[in-house]
């Protein structure tokens, strides 16, 4: 039968012994279905649902109930009390319910739906909070003892709204989040599904994909998971295969258990021995495995020394960097070439061996030996590092027949280079030479050199008959030769070139001489032995210098515009840096005569240079 939304709650409220009732509102047009066990009332619209309800009536009496509600029209919404409502089971009679029933059923309706929408709309939805505060004000109108039934029945069908407002967003929301979660999930199994190549790709990078395709498996089976979730496995499954197809290619080469592997150098001409350290050479270098790994991953060989630690030999680079090799032993095998500008304080000579300027052949027609750079050296130097073997081959093949070295045999090597090469010349022993006697002592007998100016050191050094004596030699009956000028303190043997030395910095300096008669002549030393040669040492002291004034020269002049400081300049080799030049005097180019200048130039220490010029006006 025909009842009002208000009547039809009241219905419900209070007929606990009918199931599964049917009852028509014609204000609302749909058909109420509803089993007082149920908490939601289900709505269907009338017509082409209707056939639903004969899931528990047959069709001709949900028909007929239909057609009997509709046309008989009985009992309005403002009947009186006593009101027969139709049933699936016949004729009830109830009560009513007051406008204030009807709000209070409202108000338990809107808080389950509030209930229900909390977890899918959340509390700080919009829709949700006006549910909450409409269930406070009906409420609060619900607790006034003067309230009209006007103002209950117009708060029941505001909150009434409100309710279904707020249903219908849950439904909604819920649908959303259904639909994200599917799409998500949908997502998620796409990236799964998509297949990788992963040979020959960085192991780490690899190993990182196949873990987040794993967890992204997990989170996908997971019924608990939730969109951010999926997505979030979803995208580092995405970043982890990006890395493995954006990555190169690598050659994998084990290092074994102590994380170490050889690698062997070469110069693209087939040099094999590269400077190590002093004295020492080297021809394979090590890479170092990563911590935790026993392999190493290499795409170009710039990886070697980036990556790995590679340590390559003094002076040396690798010589294509950027190469992709192509296999292990491209890796293992690298091709060194000398760094550019590299300073060598030692050279990989090789000595090539002749008699009478020819080479000949014999078991050793050449030998390579490191020798030092930037000062002479002597045959004598290059024996002492060859083996017993060697020495017995040169005397066998060169010494014989009253052969001897060349005394023209001295060398003296570059720094730009590694690897040097030379000749050692194996002459006819000349006519025997006259014995004279050679010094026992060289002394520089106090002189103090100057540091920043170039010095010719043997018209210096002094030389004596014995040791403490003080009868003095001619030094124009010896070739006096520097060997070597090393600074108190270093070990390290400074370049000499011409017998000419500039010493840098003030202190003290040892200067070693070799000593050889004028023509040719063995020398007897003051205990008697005679020698081709004889060393001494002297010990130079350097003080600090003036700065050097260059350009001051006497000149002619004749034109109207005299210049006192061009070209003129003065330069402080202790602090190696130019200082100021001052001048006192003056020229007047427009009149003849002779003028003199007067030219200074201090140091930062207060070392004074001074120079005189004269100038001619014509």
């Amino acid at each position: 039968m025909n009842t009002s939304y208000g009547v039809f709650f009241y219905f419900i409220k209070n007929n606990h012994n009918c199931k599964n009732c049917v009852v028509l509102v014609n204000n609302m047009d749909i058909l109420y279905q509803f089993d007082y066990n149920v908490e939601d009332i289900n709505i269907i619209e009338k017509g082409a649902n209707l056939m639903k309800v004969s899931k528990l009536y047959s069709t001709s009496i949900a028909a007929a109930l239909l057609s009997t509600t509709i046309l008989t029209g009985v009992a309005s919404a403002n009947q009186p009390a006593n009101t027969t409502i139709q049933t699936a089971t016949g004729n009830t009679s109830t009560n009513t319910p007051t406008a204030k029933q009807s709000l209070e059923s409202a108000v338990e309706k809107a808080k389950a739906e509030l209930t229900n929408s909390k977890t899918v709309l959340g509390e700080t939805d919009a829709t949700y909070k006006s549910l909450a505060e409409a269930i406070t004000k009906a409420e609060n109108l619900l607790k006034s003892t003067d309230t009209k039934d006007e103002a209950f029945s117009a708060e029941s069908k505001s909150l009434s709204e409100i309710t279904t407002k707020t249903r219908d967003a849950r439904i909604a929301k819920t649908a959303a989040d259904t639909k994200a979660l599917s799409d998500a999930k949908k997502a998620l199994n796409a990236e799964i599904e998509v297949k990788v190549s992963t040979g020959s790709k960085p192991t780490k990078l690899v190993a990182d994909y196949v873990a987040k395709k794993k967890e992204a498996v997990r989170v996908y089976g997971d019924a608990a998971s939730k969109v951010e979730d999926l997505n979030k496995a979803k995208n580092a499954l995405v970043s982890a295969r990006e890395a493995v197809v954006n990555s190169p290619k690598v050659i994998k080469l084990s290092t074994g258990t102590d994380g170490k592997l050889t690698i062997n150098f070469k110069t693209l001409d087939g040099r094999t021995d590269f400077p190590k350290s002093t004295g020492k050479l080297t021809s394979t270098g090590t890479v170092t495995a990563e911590k935790g790994t026993d392999y190493i991953e290499v795409y170009d060989l710039r990886d070697l020394t980036k990556k790995y630690q590679l340590t390559l030999p003094q002076g040396f680079e690798i010589n294509n960097p950027d190469k992709v090799p192509a296999n292990a032993e491209e890796i293992t095998n690298i091709d060194l070439k000398q760094t550019p500008g590299y300073q060598f304080d030692e050279a990989l000579v090789t000595f090539t061996l002749k008699r009478d300027g020819q080479v000949i052949k014999s078991a050793i027609p050449s030998f390579t030996v490191l020798q030092e750079t930037g000062y002479d050296n002597r045959y004598s130097d290059v024996t002492t590092k060859l083996t017993d073997e060697q020495l017995k081959d040169i005397k066998a093949y060169y010494l014989k027949e009253g052969y001897i070295v060349d005394p023209s045999s001295k060398f003296t090597f570059n720094k730009d280079n590694f690897y040097q090469t030379a000749e050692i010349n194996f002459i006819k022993k000349p006519a025997e030479m006259p014995v004279i006697d050679g010094p026992g002592m060289s002394s520089f007998n106090g002189y103090q050199f100057k540091a920043g100016q170039k010095y010719t050191l043997p018209v210096y050094v002094e030389l004596y008959e014995q040791p403490n004596s003080n009868v003095q030699m001619n030094n124009k009956d010896f070739n006096i030769q520097v060997m070597s000028v090393t600074r108190a303190g270093s070990k390290k043997k400074l370049s000499v070139k011409d017998n000419k030395f500039t010493f840098t910095k003030p202190g003290s300096y040892t200067v070693k001489f070799a000593i050889r008669g004028k023509n040719g002549e063995k020398l007897r030393d003051y205990k008697g032995k005679e020698r081709s040669y004889i060393y001494v040492s002297n010990t130079a002291t350097v003080v600090d210098s003036a700065p050097v004034i260059s350009g001051v020269k006497n000149t002619t002049y004749s034109k109207k515009t005299f210049s006192y400081t061009k070209g003129i300049k003065a330069y402080d080799y202790v602090d190696k840096k130019y200082v100021k030049v001052t001048y006192k005097g003056k020229v007047n180019p427009s009149k003849k005569g002779k003028y003199k200048l007067y030219y200074s130039a201090t140091d930062s220490k207060g070392n004074t240079a001074k120079k005189t010029r004269y100038v001619v006006v014509k």
